[in-house]
């Protein structure tokens, strides 16, 4: 057991002193055990709180360092996509619309050049019957 070599007055109001001596009386215990024991554990408890308080600040702050990380990540993550998909979309409506555009210039100057063909061949084949 510690070596009890100094002491705490404390200032009480008698009924303060009266609910405490008969709280130890009811324990067993002496008015020192007490209030010593109970004083010891309250600031126990107390010390627990205050560090404990400290250690979730600290958790909070890295839980909050990590998502502003994550949500970095996401946001580049979100424009390159947006990126991707308005090349990707851009790239269908160019070849849909263009395509389409170019494939009926060809047809229509495929149209004429079979026209043209047939026109050719009609009049060669005019020609050919009045030479007959």
């Amino acid at each position: 057991m510690a070596i009890k070599d100094d002491y705490i007055k404390v200032r009480v109001s008698k009924e303060q002193k009266k609910l405490f001596k008969r709280v130890a009386e009811l324990k067993g215990i002496t008015l020192t055990e007490l209030l010593v024991g109970g004083t010891e554990e309250r600031a126990l408890r107390e010390i627990n709180k205050i560090e404990g308080a400290e250690s979730l600040e600290e958790r909070v702050a890295e839980v909050e360092k990590k998502l502003q990380e994550i949500k970095l990540k996401l946001e580049s993550q979100s424009s390159k996509k947006k990126s991707l998909l308005k090349n990707f979309f851009y790239d269908i409506i160019k070849y849909r619309f263009i395509g389409r555009y170019s494939r009926m210039a060809s047809y229509k100057k495929g149209i004429g050049t079979t026209q043209n063909q047939l026109k050719h061949e009609c009049s060669n084949r005019a020609t050919a019957t009045e030479k007959i």
